[in-house]
């Protein structure tokens, strides 16, 4: 009879340690699925304000030297290079970018004018032409920062859907 409770004791012993083997191997694997990640619906760096407004964050997020990767688009001397479309607190986006000397020269600039395409279609959806006023000596840069209106046609379209670099069309 004790035979019996022992061979009994014995089945009970092992679906024991079965059942927390596999109740261990559960919980290791659920355990590392914690970190989930959530899709956005806007790619890109970006907060939501207490406005609901969209503030890009890319210029912070994203590291310069990924904007150095584009050559710089040259005319008579003049390199356009690290342009943005940003909007922070204010209800205006801003164009910045940098201008650069590349004559040996001292050359004035006055103005720049860039044309904004849309990133889908290649459509252009507007020329803008940013007053700079900058005098360059050679290989000097110039930092711009301009706002743009909400009633151009630049200023109601998203970052996103513009292509950017714009094309720099002339400079005066």
């Amino acid at each position: 009879m004790l035979n019996q409770f022992n061979g009994f004791n014995q089945v009970v012993g092992i679906s024991l340690i079965s059942l927390l083997g596999v109740s261990t191997i559960t919980i290791l694997v659920t355990s590392d699925q914690q970190n989930v990640a959530i899709a956005q619906e806007n790619p890109g760096c970006f907060i939501v304000d207490h406005a609901d407004r969209v503030i890009n964050l890319d210029g912070i997020c994203i590291p310069e030297l990924k904007a150095e990767l584009e050559p710089p688009a040259i005319i008579k001397g003049i390199a356009l290079t690290n342009t943005k479309i940003i909007r922070e607190r204010s209800e205006f986006p801003f164009i910045i970018g940098t201008i650069t000397n590349t004559t040996n020269e001292t050359i004035q600039v006055s103005q720049i004018t860039l044309q904004f395409e849309d990133k889908s279609t290649g459509d252009v959806i507007t020329t803008e032409t940013l007053d700079v006023e900058a005098y360059l000596a050679p290989n000097q840069r110039r930092e711009f920062r301009k706002p743009v209106l909400k009633d151009t046609d630049l200023g109601g379209r998203r970052e996103s859907d513009i292509k950017i670099p714009p094309v720099f069309v002339d400079w005066r």
